[in-house]
């Protein structure tokens, strides 16, 4: 049966998803998280390496968008390159030995907005099949372009993945089908009141974090644990 907690940790602009970046291995969170923050998620992550820095743009300062910028799995990280060399140091030198982190050198500048991963798949979303290779590189994984539906496109905050389920929103659940023949692994639908759903969460094969904004949450008892994130 899963395990319900429930965590208070503040997370400053209220898009859990926009604000970090989880896998197994890793977390990327914003320097703007304060040392308690960053007790609590480090208790709750366990095994995670807990990586803090800011991404800060000209024309966005003091932005702390590092989900925006930053696309990964247990094999490695892709990132924006619009993140400065400063910043890009900075995730290197904190991040687990072994694993890549791979400066995104086109002009997808959100990189978030065209795709979304696990460690068995990543969908592609419209525009960028020719990309196929070098992500399949990047990632170590079988790639899937999925074509356009209306609003729908495949990326991060359409479909929130771990190796072991997906969730997305209802007004997408007609392509449930289509995402299981590549992902072979079950589907959940999350409704938030506003947004989209990898915009308040994010989770890797043993925790869902989602933030304050209210919405409903339908899961399997799978083993996941569902926390909670409200501001203090």
């Amino acid at each position: 049966e899963s395990l319900k907690l429930r965590v208070n940790v503040k997370i400053e602009n209220g898009l859990l998803g926009v604000s970090m970046t989880m896998t197994n291995k890793y977390c990327i969170l914003p320097t703007s998280s304060s040392i308690e923050e960053e007790k609590k998620l480090s208790t709750i992550l366990k095994g995670c390496k807990m990586i803090k820095i800011q991404i800060s743009l000209s024309s966005l300062p003091f932005s702390d968008f590092i989900g925006f910028f930053t696309v990964g799995n247990n094999h490695g990280l892709l990132v924006s390159n619009l993140i400065t060399k400063s910043e890009y140091n900075s995730l290197c030198i904190q991040f687990p030995k072994g694993l890549p982190v791979i400066l995104w050198d086109s002009n997808l500048n959100g990189i978030s907005n065209y795709m979304v991963t696990n460690d068995k798949c990543t969908l592609l979303g419209h525009g960028i099949e020719k990309y196929f290779f070098k992500l399949r590189r990047i990632f170590k994984t079988k790639i899937a372009n999925i074509k356009k539906r209306g609003f729908f496109i495949a990326n991060k905050w359409n479909v929130v993945l771990n190796n072991r389920c997906a969730i997305i929103q209802l007004s997408i659940k007609g392509l449930r089908y289509e995402l299981l023949k590549y992902l072979g692994i079950p589907f959940y639908v999350y409704c938030p009141v506003t947004g989209q759903v990898g915009h308040h969460i994010i989770m890797n094969d043993f925790v869902c974090l989602y933030d304050s904004l209210r919405g409903s949450l339908f899961y399997r008892r799978d083993g996941i644990n569902v926390i909670k994130l409200k501001d203090l």
